[in-house]
Formats: C-alpha cells, structure tokens, sequence
C-alpha cells in the first residue's frame, strides 16, 4: 500500500469517526453534513486518480532525479570526463563535460516541469464528484 493510499484510508476513517461521533451525540447540522459528504467526495476522486494511474509527484525534482534523466537522455554523461576527450571538441575549453552534464540537466528540469503541469502546459483541476449514500 503506498503512501498516498495509507492517507486515504486514514482520511476515510476520520470522516466515519466524525459521522459516528455525530450521530450519538445528536450533533448532525446541514454544515457538517455537507462537509462531511465533500471529503467523501474528495477522497472518492483521489481513489480514481489513483486507479488510472495518476501519481503524486514532487513540485520541486531533485538533483538525483535531474542526474538520472540527464544520463538517460544521453548516456556519455553517466562516464565522468566522457566529453573532455578531444575526439569531441578541439577548443581547449576545460571542464567541458561538467558544462554538458549542468546543461543537460537544466533542460531536464524544464522537461520535468513540463511533465508535471508547472511549464507553459498547466494540467487541469481535478473533477470532485459526490457520491450519493457515502
């Protein structure tokens, strides 16, 4: 079970909790109701998201994750001092596969960006529907 579904169930329990707790005590209003039926909503859409395979990612990649994309996009990359050979570029510019490798990872985070909906795509708001009885 990951994370994201481990929250879930603990949310769900909350709001049973809560609608229990409201029932003995007589303490049901429209407000609480409604609130209470909004989070059943919302969690009923995280499942969703979930079983059609939406993950939850971090906003910000991290440097192992830039690292990773980096050599997988170009694999001398992974070969420390792959691009200082000569064979590549006659300047004598030193470091030069350091300044690919920062290179590379800067378009891998606007890639990274893009795939997550912060780039020039935005991904749309969810849908949150209500189950009635729930």
């Amino acid at each position: 079970m990951t994370l994201l579904q481990q929250a879930l169930e603990a949310l769900e329990q909350l709001i049973q909790e809560k609608c229990d707790y409201m029932l003995r005590n007589k303490l049901g209003n429209p407000e609480s109701e409604h609130a209470t039926k909004q989070g059943r909503a919302a969690i009923t859409a995280l499942r969703a998201a979930i079983e059609q395979g939406v993950v939850v990612m971090p906003k910000e990649p991290t440097d192992e994750c830039l690292h990773s994309m980096a050599v997988r996009y170009d694999h001398g990359l992974g070969m420390d001092g792959y691009y200082d050979n000569s064979i590549f570029d006659k300047s004598p510019t030193p470091n030069k596969h350091a300044q690919r490798l920062e290179s590379t990872k800067r378009t891998m985070n606007q890639l990274y960006e893009e795939a997550t909906g912060q780039g020039f795509y935005k991904l749309p708001p969810a849908p949150i529907t209500q189950e009635d009885g729930k």
